[in-house]
Parts: C-alpha cells; structure tokens; sequence
C-alpha cells in the first residue's frame, strides 16, 4: 500500500491519541507526525511535505488558524501545492467557519467527532490526490479495512461515491470534584451552523441563588460523537465537570469518548467557553433502571487560557 504521510497539530494529547489510532486503523502505511503547537508544526512543515494535516484551532501561543495562514504563505513562496488542510475544532459558530474557508482551510470537523466522521473527512480530502487509493479502501482492496469490518460501524462505507464528491457529511459511582481544586478559584458559514452554541446557551442560562443552593450551579450543553444535550451542571472544579442530562434518543455517552461542554457567563455572550475533555463515568441519577437523567462526569483536556479564565469567573459566579 503506498505510504501516507499525516501530520496531527493538537496542544492535547488525547486528541493527538486519538487521530493517530484511527488513521493506523485505516491506512496499513501511515507515517503520521506531530506537533504540540502551532511553532513545532511549522518548523515539521518547512521540511517535510505532507499527504494531509490534521490541526487544532485553539492552541496557546499560536492558533491553528495562523499555522494556516502561514502555510499557504509559504507554499505560494515556494511554489508548491497546497497541502489538504483539515481544522479540528470546538467552535462551529458562523464566523469561525467563514474565516477557516477564507484562510484557504480544505475541510472542517467540529469536536467531539467520532471515528467515522474523522475518516469520511480525511477520505475526502485525500481523494483529490490520492483518487485509487482512496477508492480501493471504501471498495475494501486496501487498506486495514476487512469487508467484515466494513459492515460494523453503521455507515461508514455504505455508499463510496458520497465518500468521493464529499456528499455524505453526517453520530460506577462517580468521584465528585475535590474541594482542593474548587478553593483554587476563589480571590466553530452558515454552510455548516447558524447561531452559535453559546447564544442558545445564554437563553437557558439561570443562575438565581436560590438555584444554586438547591444543589445546581448553572446551566450547560454537553457535546458527545451521539449528539448534545442541555444539562444542569451538580459540580464543577478548574479540572473537571459533573452534569445532569435527560436521557434523549441517540444521546448516550461513552467512557473515554471525546466531548465538549459548553459553558457561557450569565448574560454576556461574548463570554463562553467551548472547553475540550473526555468522559471518565456515565451513570444513572437515580437507582432506578427507568431513571430519565443520566450524571455524566467529563475531565478537561484544554489548556486554552482565555477558556479558564471564563471557567473561574464561571465558578466563582455560581459558588
């Protein structure tokens, strides 16, 4: 099989983790790179060419969006292709997407996304130069992809044309948050979205005192790779995130899955936070097998300082 070469920008390495995990799952000779932030990433891109780049937008220091900025700029200088560009990314609002697009960004994956979305993205973007290969891995001729697995993850390589012209665009008792970490608060065109997740938050945000004291802290959406759901929100640390949410159709959880919280001030949309983690416990909120709420606990993998300087004001608010 002909070596592919990736490279996969990410200040976390969860995310790092997980895309290398699911391009060695597809492609038998990957050669996959990485970089920690966006001045790492540079110096791999001057001297390697690479077949696809998968980055982070929020990064400290420098964005994703400036590494793209930068690339096309020195591959015009150059006089070199432009290398498929994938941004990965929790921000889906309107305006992030259009200057992605006006950036010169080849495609775009929102976060949490789940192993499939990932592949579709990355298999069309690599269909523009890399068309046969590409064709005999949804065709099961190439690739780690056995016809037997082909028919496991529902959908994935259902109809290969929609892979191609990039049609198809789709789905134990939990330790509380230690008082040590609470203390330490105190003293992603309309192609893609429309309103932004922190808007629709704000309409639901309620932070009455009285509603605190009854053991709720506020108001949040949880993002996971099955769907979203608005919760209310039972604790919350600088590290770490307990939330109460209905048992919606096609929305469960999974352990170590990636997801996102959502997290707006009260009142002021210009300040929220799309905060990057993954879930260590799912479970039911009452001892009932017919519980409507599920607790979903979620760890932070974000070290965005503007996202914790909203999540501390967002603590010292609703404590």
């Amino acid at each position: 099989m002909q070596k592919l070469y990736f490279l996969a920008i990410d200040d976390a390495s969860f995310i790092r983790d997980l895309i290398k995990r699911t391009l060695r799952g597809v492609f038998d000779n990957a050669q996959i790179d990485e970089a920690t932030n966006g001045k790492r990433a540079q110096s791999l891109i001057a001297k390697n060419q690479y077949d696809l780049i998968l980055c982070d937008w929020e990064m400290p220091e420098m964005s994703g969006i400036e590494v793209l900025e930068w690339m096309r700029n020195f591959e015009s200088e150059e006089g070199m292709d432009k290398t498929p560009f994938i941004m990965v990314t929790s921000r889906g609002d309107k305006e992030h997407v259009v200057e992605a697009v006006n950036a010169g960004v080849s495609d775009y994956i929102g976060k949490p996304f789940s192993n499939n979305q990932l592949i579709k993205k990355v298999l069309k973007c690599l269909s523009k130069n890399h068309n046969e290969l590409v064709s005999a891995i949804v065709k099961g001729k190439a690739g780690k992809l056995a016809p037997k697995e082909q028919t496991g993850p529902k959908g994935l390589f259902k109809d290969s044309s929609d892979i191609l012209t990039g049609a198809a665009q789709s789905k134990v008792e939990s330790l509380k948050p230690s008082a040590k970490n609470v203390n330490e608060v105190k003293g992603g065109a309309g192609l893609l979205t429309s309103n932004s997740v922190s808007e629709k938050l704000l309409t639901t945000q309620n932070t009455s005192r009285q509603r605190v004291k009854s053991g709720n802290k506020g108001k949040c959406q949880l993002r996971v790779s099955s769907g979203k759901s608005k919760g209310d929100i039972k604790d919350i640390n600088l590290t770490e995130i307990l939330i109460e949410s209905s048992r919606e159709e096609g929305f469960l959880p999974q352990l170590f899955e990636q997801a996102v919280v959502d997290i707006a001030m009260p009142g002021q949309a210009t300040e929220a936070a799309q905060i990057n983690g993954f879930v260590i416990a799912v479970m039911a909120a009452d001892k009932s097998q017919d519980s409507e709420k599920i607790i979903t606990q979620v760890k932070y993998v974000d070290d965005d300082p503007s996202k914790m300087e909203v999540l501390s004001k967002f603590i010292a608010e609703v404590r």
